[in-house]
């Protein structure tokens, strides 16, 4: 009778956990919906697809139609400045703009990777995606 007990102690503990669990990946996804809703961040992240895979396809697609090769890098900077991107430049002649939402169990990063030449973008990639814990 005593180990029945421990035993149902046991799952009822491990219940507890995963319901808890739930909770907080529900809060975290209704917080994230919020942050992009509300918050002043740019207008290019929202109505993105639910799926990482066809977010990330369709927040390349806007960026390449947003900020088009030939572009002034004016334009790219201006953008980066305004929604306070954090600016990376590289070796390799590419630069990287990443905004990032920190959750308590995913952050989220949408990033801009672009190499100009006199002063226009020359080629521009993008990536949108997450780091779960």
């Amino acid at each position: 009778m005593l180990k029945t007990a421990k035993i149902l102690i046991a799952v009822f503990l491990s219940l507890i956990s995963l319901i808890i669990g739930v909770v907080i990946l529900i809060g975290e996804y209704h917080a994230y919906n919020y942050r992009v809703a509300y918050q002043a961040t740019p207008p290019i992240f929202k109505d993105l697809p639910s799926t990482f895979s066809q977010a990330d396809k369709v927040f390349k697609e806007r960026i390449q139609d947003t900020f088009p090769v030939g572009q002034d890098e004016k334009v790219l900077n201006d953008f980066i400045e305004k929604y306070n991107f954090h600016l990376y430049d590289s070796d390799d002649g590419f630069k990287l703009a990443s905004y990032e939402i920190y959750g308590l169990v995913c952050n989220l990063e949408w990033s801009i990777i672009w190499k100009a030449e006199n002063n226009r973008i020359a080629d521009i990639k993008a990536h949108y995606g997450a780091t779960c814990l």
